[in-house]
């Protein structure tokens, strides 16, 4: 009797097994398919990102890689993508300075500066660039300083505390504002990851600015 329920239920087993697939098989194989040809497509998306990828670097060596880099490296930056084209414009404002053709160096930072699909440790980086390089020019120092505020207020921008330096610098030497400039440092010298040097560099222009701030004439005193 035993035997007669066991082989009762497996044929029970068997036509469940039979209505499952007629009623599921369909959609079981097309998800299967889906799921090879979705591994195929990433795999082939890799493979071709890769490529890409190195290309570019090459393209990138390249144009390093002779006596006046700094056309070619704005030439190979139209087709490089952000990352690489950010490493581009920054490379080639910095091989304009060495050729003293500042205003070409500073088109080249602007570019990176303005350029949203640049990754954002690279923007920032030109921003400083661009305006290191107008501080002492610049008609309206406020431009700058907003310029920089869109860096040193980024608490994510490797960055952020170079920003404070030059802000200080700017208010100090443009505007004889040694309290605005001593705040700037004081975010610097507060700050506990920072490097070693930077953090001395400000504590002594603190220093510096105090003193220039004691013997600047106050507004109102009497001659």
């Amino acid at each position: 009797m035993a035997d007669v329920f066991a082989e009762l239920d497996e044929v029970m087993r068997q036509d469940r097994a039979e209505r499952f697939w007629k009623e599921n098989g369909r959609t079981l194989i097309v998800a299967v398919l889906l799921s090879i040809l979705l591994t195929a497509a990433i795999s082939g998306y890799r493979s071709w990102n890769t490529h890409v990828q190195e290309k570019q670097t090459d393209a990138l060596l390249s144009a390093l890689d002779v006596d006046a880099p700094a056309e070619g490296l704005i030439k190979a930056s139209e087709d490089l993508r952000p990352g690489l084209r950010g490493i581009a414009l920054l490379n080639a404002g910095s091989a304009y300075l060495k050729d003293d053709k500042k205003e070409e160096a500073l088109k080249a930072y602007s570019q990176a500066a303005e350029d949203k699909s640049i990754p954002a440790d690279l923007r920032d980086l030109a921003v400083l660039m661009e305006v290191n390089l107008t501080a002492a020019t610049a008609e309206n120092k406020n431009d700058l300083l907003e310029k920089l505020k869109s860096v040193s207020g980024n608490e994510k921008s490797p960055w952020r505390y170079h920003a404070h330096l030059l802000s200080a610098s700017i208010f100090a030497h443009t505007a004889q504002d040694y309290k605005a400039a001593q705040e700037e440092l004081k975010t610097i010298i507060a700050a506990e990851e920072i490097v070693p040097s930077l953090k001395a560099k400000a504590q002594a222009l603190s220093q510096v600015y105090a003193l220039e701030s004691a013997d600047a004439p106050q507004e109102g005193a009497q001659p």
